[in-house]
């Protein structure tokens, strides 16, 4: 290859590995580890689980510390500013992050909603992000920067199957609306930010990367309705969080249904 591991995006102009064969295989592998190790962990107890979430915290924090540094670097390094406007840990998916250490190290309340994010909107977002992979827009597949995508939402989507096969979290209803809290407090500092740099942060700016809905943001913007635009989209994170919650509910049911026992909440 005729670039570095960790060069920066400005050396790329064009990209093409996108649904590549390496990222097809990355998509396959992501979820055959993810289902290895749900089966493998599945009989952890509730403090084993509760170590895991502890040393996984500190390896997503110094991990996404490492891409901090590498892509301030960069940014300031070229002086195009990009930093603010892509490289800001306010994105929906940084949230995984604050909710991984957060569920880790507390208890209570404040870590039920951290534990609600992570299996259901965190959870769908990884596996979407692996699937959509945006980080392979503006790198080649074997770089720094698409490897740390490719881990980020692997991490997320991982984290909340292992919570769920564990039932160190049996998911309810309610979780839709604790996993929007955060949601909410992430949304009063991206948007503003989103408004005054024009950046897209939550996607709810211009929703880049988002099939239809980026067709939508640019149609709404055109007519001056773009904050119609950051309202449906926050809107529309309900149902997409909702989307675990029904599928478990469901498998929860026939479980019942089949062994007549219920399904309780993993015992230390």
């Amino acid at each position: 290859m005729d670039y570095n591991f960790f060069d920066y995006k400005e050396t790329f102009t064009e990209v093409h590995d996108k649904f590549g064969t390496a990222h097809i295989i990355t998509i396959c592998l992501a979820f055959v580890l993810i289902i290895v190790a749900c089966f493998l962990m599945r009989k952890l107890s509730r403090k084993q689980v509760g170590i895991f979430l502890k040393v996984w915290s500190i390896i997503a924090f110094i991990a996404e510390l490492g891409y901090q540094i590498w892509d301030a670097y960069w940014s300031f390094r070229y002086g195009n500013g990009d930093y603010l406007l892509n490289g800001l840990p306010i994105f929906t998916c940084t949230m995984y992050l604050y909710c991984v250490i957060i569920a880790a190290w507390t208890k209570g309340k404040v870590q039920r909603v951290s534990l609600a994010f992570l299996t259901t909107t965190s959870l769908m977002c990884g596996i979407s992000g692996l699937i959509q992979l945006n980080g392979l827009n503006f790198y080649p597949f074997w770089t720094f920067g698409a490897f740390n995508s490719i881990f980020f939402h692997f991490s997320m989507a991982f984290i909340g199957a292992i919570l769920l096969a564990t039932k160190y979290v049996v998911i309810e209803w309610k979780d839709i609306i604790r996993a929007y809290i955060p949601l909410i407090i992430l949304a009063v500092i991206a948007i503003p930010v989103d408004y005054v740099l024009h950046a897209d942060y939550m996607q709810v700016y211009s929703a880049i990367g988002v099939p239809v809905l980026c067709d939508l943001a640019t149609i709404l913007s055109a007519h001056n309705l773009r904050w119609l635009f950051t309202i449906i989209f926050m809107i529309l994170y309900i149902p997409f969080g909702a989307i675990p919650v029904a599928i478990i509910k469901f498998v929860y049911y026939i479980i019942t249904k089949t062994t007549h026992k219920e399904i309780a909440p993993l015992g230390e």
